[in-house]
């Protein structure tokens, strides 16, 4: 059987990236972006995404509240309890993010817009 389990998704971040390191130095970054309803344009989802890596640390140099971006990644269910209550939520592991916004912003952050990705074989998730 194929296990298939791809999402890409295009909408703009509601907040800064949020970047942290791990013990081994390696860059985490999260995301929560909000996309748009196509029926519903009063509407918006909701995504929080994570990024690692290289990925995770070009977010948080470039990106900003409002950035348009574009992801490609995969789900991942997170199960957590906390004081007898059990919790989950699905969340967006990102393995390649694209910079969507006009050339005139770009040229006020400073960064020429690019298309990044991030080694998935290190994720200790499979």
């Amino acid at each position: 059987m194929i296990k298939i389990n791809t999402i890409s998704i295009i909408g703009r971040l509601v907040s800064d990236p949020t970047i942290k390191y791990t013990q081994a130095a390696k860059a985490v970054g999260n995301i929560s972006i909000a996309v748009n309803n196509r029926f519903n344009k009063d509407e918006a989802y909701f995504f929080d995404c994570t990024a690692w890596g290289r990925v995770a640390e070009l977010a948080g140099e470039y990106l900003r509240k409002g950035s348009k971006v574009g992801i490609v990644g995969s789900l991942q269910q997170q199960r957590w309890e906390k004081e007898g209550k059990k919790y989950s939520k699905v969340i967006i592991n990102v393995e390649q993010l694209e910079f969507l916004d006009s050339k005139k912003q770009e040229e006020q952050s400073g960064f020429q817009g690019e298309d990044v990705t991030e080694d998935t074989d290190i994720f200790p998730f499979d």
